[in-house]
Order: C-alpha cells, then sequence, then structure tokens
C-alpha cells in the first residue's frame, strides 16, 4: 500500500484519480458494514 503511494509519480494522474476512488469506495464500504 504505502509503496504505492510512495511511487504514485510511476502513474499518470487518472490512474492515480482511480486509485484513490477505489480506496475511498472500500473505506466506506468498511465503514457503512461496521454500522
Amino acid at each position: 500500500m504505502y509503496r504505492i503511494l510512495g511511487h504514485g509519480r510511476e502513474f499518470p494522474d487518472q490512474g492515480a484519480a482511480a486509485f484513490m476512488r477505489a480506496l475511498r469506495l472500500l473505506l466506506t464500504e468498511y465503514f457503512t458494514a461496521r454500522v
């Protein structure tokens, strides 16, 4: 995880945005499941 974030410059901006959206979606589903 940290390696991917650390080497974010290797990915295009669009790829980074998609990664952040996916990560945020996973966090949303995780917290929703806890509730």
